[in-house]
């Protein structure tokens, strides 16, 4: 989903745009990346309400617990850097961005959308040296 303007656009254009996109293709998935604000369990809470039952295995719902500026301070890094250490958290199987403060309570989703994309979003790991 392109960046729309704050957590209730995002939760406004899944309702009205992409909860019909996703029952149109079975095999597409949704990320939001929001701002908790400090509000993780309402605001969380309040997504999966909206999140019709027949696809939320393919739903997941992320942010800082803060704002993303609060993350860039305690990492010293930006946002775009902060983005690619997630992926290759991802990719490794690791958690060490992940487990950050401001990330930490996206635990559940984390591990979910890694299972259904580290398949086809990061090449397979093949050991060194062993040559067919």
């Amino acid at each position: 989903m392109p960046p729309v303007g704050g957590w209730r656009k995002v939760l406004q254009k899944f309702i009205d745009e992409y909860i019909q996109i996703l029952r149109r293709y079975p095999v597409a998935q949704v990320v939001m990346i929001i701002d908790f604000d400090k509000h993780f369990e309402s605001r969380r809470a309040l997504f999966e309400k909206q999140i019709p039952a027949d696809l939320k295995t393919r739903v997941f719902v992320l942010g800082s617990r803060d704002e993303p500026e609060t993350l860039k301070s305690a990492l010293k890094i930006g946002l775009e850097q902060i983005g690619r250490r997630l992926a290759n958290d991802c990719d490794q199987g690791t958690s060490l961005v992940w487990d950050d403060e401001q990330l930490r309570h996206n635990d559940a989703d984390r591990q979910r959308l890694n299972q259904t994309v580290k398949p086809f979003l990061f090449k397979p790991r093949t050991q060194t040296g062993n040559h067919d």
